[in-house]
């Protein structure tokens, strides 16, 4: 959506649809050096390489009520 805060799932259509939280623990915060509107999901990982402890993933699954 073109924004630099987070945005949640947003079910678009009919039919289950699979989402996958990705949750890391750092062992400090990341060092950013692009401006926000520049930061993509490559750039967040690379700044988080190096400090990753570890991490949780969590698959879910979500049908719109009819």
């Amino acid at each position: 959506n073109r924004r630099t805060e987070y945005a949640p799932p947003c079910s678009q259509g009919p039919g289950e649809k699979k989402y996958t939280l990705t949750i890391y623990a750092l062992s400090s915060p990341p060092e950013i050096k692009v401006p926000a509107r520049q930061v993509t999901m490559d750039v967040l990982l690379e700044a988080i390489k190096d400090r990753t402890l570890d991490r949780a993933v969590l698959d879910v699954t979500y049908e719109r009520p009819r």
